[in-house]
């Protein structure tokens, strides 16, 4: 098996992952959907490697094979990791294109930056949909109309802090 062969099957292995998703998607979109995108493109992917690993027991490790079916599902997971992160940002409001629709609506003529700020920087497009999505993925729950972490989001909230500082971030809140 060839370097060529490692990059067809890993490509077509993330594409049967992506058509599940956009099936799955299609016929009701999931409010957890960081649950559902994980278990889509590393869980089944996971299994199944796992199926043919335990149906094929004559596979030495690491053998040739092995490795190379190693090789396919690093690249699955490289690309599924990529389409994950893109998709959350897909998915939420983006000041940086809603400014350049506002302004694309408004052109030749161009737009007064008072403009800009009215029908779209508010709660809803700014934070509602990110509450919502954490909610539905049990990081936050909301009592009393506060918002509250629960041990998920404290451990997710964690791990974010510990990241950000190990690479010379500042805290969240400070840009």
């Amino acid at each position: 098996m060839s370097i060529t062969h490692i990059l067809v099957y890993g490509l077509s292995l993330f594409a049967i992952c992506y058509l599940l998703h956009l099936i799955i998607w299609r016929i009701h979109r999931p409010t957890a959907y960081p649950i559902w995108l994980s278990a889509i493109f590393f869980v089944l992917p996971l299994l199944t490697a796992i199926f043919i690993l335990a149906a094929n027991l004559s596979v030495d490790l690491p053998s040739p094979r092995f490795i190379r079916l190693l090789a396919i599902f690093l690249l699955h997971a490289s690309l599924s990791s990529a389409y994950i992160v893109f998709y959350s940002g897909l998915i939420a409001f983006s000041p940086s294109l809603a400014i350049l629709e506002a302004i694309d609506q408004s052109m030749p003529s161009g737009l007064h930056y008072e403009e800009l700020f009215l029908p779209w920087f508010n709660h809803k497009n700014l934070a509602g949909l990110r509450i919502e999505n954490l909610i539905a993925a049990q990081m936050l729950v909301e009592t009393q109309n506060l918002l509250c972490l629960t041990a998920k989001g404290r451990l997710v909230a964690w791990c974010f802090r510990l990241y950000r500082r190990s690479i010379g971030l500042p805290e969240v809140s400070e840009g």
